[in-house]
């Protein structure tokens, strides 16, 4: 039987930040899976149907553009939307979100309001059902 439990993965390095973001996505009934660098996320991707997933813009790989273009690419093609989290500095880590092929942008620290924007925009805007915002 096919689970149709909504899962998001969050590949984010900062400890505060996962645990942040994996609550506000709890809270609205979303099955999180959460982990710290890019290697785990692979392994997770190889193991469960996501319909997101979001990746922490100072990961070294997610900043290689070429070779996320690629990896966006794919998750597009698995009907898998792809979320840049970034922290909106300009710093040495400050990176081209778009030109990496993602889609859509969360910056850090993640608001509930914009949480439900962009849930609404992906996830939800797929769905029959209304998504109804966590009080």
């Amino acid at each position: 039987m096919k689970d149709h439990t909504i899962k998001v993965l969050v590949a984010e390095s900062n400890d505060l930040s996962r645990f942040i973001i994996e609550k506000m996505l709890s809270k609205r009934g979303i099955s999180v899976i959460t982990v710290s660098n890019f290697d785990a996320a692979v392994y997770e991707l190889q193991r469960h149907d996501f319909k997101m997933v979001m990746f922490d813009t100072r990961l070294a790989e997610v900043q290689e553009a070429s070779f996320m273009g690629e990896m966006n690419e794919t998750l597009h093609n698995l009907n898998t939307h792809t979320v840049a989290l970034t922290d909106g500095t300009h710093t040495t880590y400050t990176f081209n979100w778009e030109e990496s092929g993602f889609r859509e942008k969360l910056e850090k620290p993640v608001r509930f309001d914009h949480l439900d924007q962009l849930l609404n925009a992906t996830i939800y805007s797929e769905s029959v059902r209304e998504f109804v915002v966590a009080k």
